[in-house]
């Protein structure tokens, strides 16, 4: 469970963020705009929007080197710089995102 201190600014977005790449309940990323509407059923499209605004940032990082705990260091550090609105979650789900994509995808 998640600490006050673990949430960013915007702890729907942190939840949706997660809800949507499927951190912790895929084995894979996934790309689950359902699940990020029904965390908000009044304002879910703009929630999505900002979703896919953080997925296109994370997108964006570049970190030279192979797959290594130091490559995940320092593209944790660049998330974090990058979008410090996020919660250690939503850090953690885009990090997981992005170094699939980037090591298998």
């Amino acid at each position: 469970m998640s600490t006050d201190a673990d949430r960013g600014t915007n702890p729907l977005l942190d939840d949706a963020i997660v809800a949507y790449v499927g951190r912790g309940s895929h084995k894979i990323p996934t790309a689950d705009e359902a699940a990020v509407l029904a965390l908000d059923s009044e304002h879910g499209d703009e929630l999505l929007r900002d979703v896919k605004r953080a997925l296109a940032v994370s997108d964006q990082i570049v970190v030279d080197g192979p797959a290594s705990s130091e490559v995940k260091r320092a593209a944790t550090e660049a998330h974090r710089e990058s979008l410090p609105e996020l919660g250690d979650g939503a850090v953690e789900a885009l990090v997981w995102r992005w170094g699939f994509i980037r090591f298998h995808g």
